[in-house]
């Protein structure tokens, strides 16, 4: 789902079906309306990450909108190779990437150091992701930096969970593109077939100007994206851990697109886990 707030906070919801392939890439569905998400997936037996989706001979994947075209929704159906496995691992290590973007026309504007400061802490920045996680879980849930590694460019080398990729898309071409391109290069300069063989969560920060919002995340999948800046905020990078908290396995997939506006000032209101059985009552 799609929250999103506006000056005074009150949470708008909005979702759309989104497809993952094996590669990371993801691509909308057109034809999958508000009564399909409803009715298959609010109230029916379907679930984020755990739903192949089947396409007829008429539907089209475009490239450069980032959406697949057809005339009927997509068939669902359940992965048997699934059954009975829990994706929702809410103990223990958890890898997280961070990505800065460079592209053709602007760039992240924060460094990697602030970027990898600003979720892990780093004895710098003493409310991170990495920290608040920790304080909500009662140390039970723990985010880490992704294991240093050299890429085929040395100026893309992953370093203290942090790395810096170049792509050849502009701004104006929006995050749909972007989006794909950055998992595409990470796929080639590291040599994988997904992201998700780097890190459990891989963040996308945008160039300003990229996206509409401010940030989404794919639920039950190891991405997550945001505008610039805002992928140093502890409020966005909780939210958007929340909703990707579940580890994605390749496949074709459903995926629901989250957006959300948040401030620091709801930090307070971010440790809602607290509540939750599997990390006992708040001590």
């Amino acid at each position: 789902m799609q929250y999103q707030a506006n000056a005074e906070v009150n949470l708008v919801d909005k979702r759309y079906l989104a497809c993952l392939t094996d590669d990371g890439s993801t691509y909308k569905v057109k034809a999958a309306n508000q009564n399909f998400l409803k009715e298959h997936f609010e109230n029916g037996a379907f679930k984020s990450g755990e739903t192949d989706l089947t396409f007829g001979n008429d539907a089209v994947l475009d490239s450069v909108t980032n959406e697949i075209s057809s005339k009927s929704p997509p068939g669902l159906a359940k992965k048997s190779w699934e059954s009975g496995r829990k994706l929702a691992v809410t103990s223990g290590q958890k890898s997280v990437l961070v990505v800065r973007v460079v592209a053709s026309d602007g760039s992240t504007s924060a460094p990697d150091t602030y970027l990898g400061n600003s979720v892990f802490g780093n004895n710098v920045d003493s409310v991170n992701l990495s920290s608040q996680y920790a304080a909500c879980s009662h140390n039970k849930l723990e985010f880490v930096k992704a294991a240093d590694k050299f890429g085929t460019e040395d100026a893309n080398s992953i370093k203290d969970g942090v790395v810096t990729v170049t792509v050849s898309t502009t701004v104006a071409e929006g995050d749909g593109p972007m989006r794909n391109a950055i998992t595409a290069k990470l796929n080639s300069v590291f040599n994988v077939s997904s992201p998700n063989q780097l890190a459990n969560h891989v963040m996308y920060c945008l160039p300003p100007g990229t996206m509409n919002g401010i940030a989404y995340a794919y639920i039950n999948s190891w991405m997550s994206v945001y505008s610039d800046y805002w992928c140093t905020y502890v409020s966005a990078q909780m939210h958007g851990k929340f909703y990707s908290c579940d580890a994605s396995l390749c496949s074709i997939r459903l995926r629901q697109e989250t957006f959300f506006f948040y401030s620091r000032l709801l930090l307070e209101n971010q440790c809602r886990n607290w509540a939750q059985p599997q990390y006992g009552a708040r001590k």
